[in-house]
């Protein structure tokens, strides 16, 4: 009987040990090029190019993230949006060509994207990356290349 109450407790003891590490243990799971996220992504880009057609340069930076203002300010990045309208032209279409998504969950929550547009400015068309981060439930853009003939 001592033997046998001796293996319960060592059994217990075991069964016990393996449910705290499974509880410990969370392992990330990736979820990539979801059309939802996506569409999540295309609201900022939206409200980007929104803001960007009415030269609301103070509210298009508030679309991006405080680590994009890390290595220059705000007001320097104003300065840039200016000058790209005026050697692009004034702001008129869009289009998405090219986009990828990343979703964590588990240990390391994140989610991340990458949308490329092809945009119609009146002088010259430009292909512009964001690049884009889920802090919190917004998306802010942490990333932004413009490349054009006009430059």
């Amino acid at each position: 009987m001592e033997k046998h109450m001796n293996k319960i407790k060592t059994l217990g003891t075991l069964l016990f040990s393996l449910s705290v590490l499974s509880c410990n243990f969370n392992a990330n799971v990736n979820f990539e090029n979801e059309e939802k996220e996506k569409e999540n992504a295309e609201s900022t880009a939206a409200l980007m190019y929104l803001e960007l057609s009415k030269k609301n340069y103070d509210k298009v930076t508030s679309l991006f993230s405080d680590s994009f203002f890390k290595t220059d300010s705000r007001e320097n990045f104003i300065k840039v949006l200016s000058n790209k309208t005026e050697k692009l032209g004034d702001f008129q279409d869009y289009k998405l060509i090219e986009w990828k998504t990343s979703r964590t969950q588990g240990t390391n929550t994140n989610t991340q994207y990458l949308l490329v547009y092809e945009v119609k400015y009146s002088k010259f068309k430009a292909t512009e990356s964001l690049s884009m981060l889920k802090e919190g439930e917004a998306i802010k853009i942490v990333g932004y290349h413009v490349n054009s003939g006009g430059y």
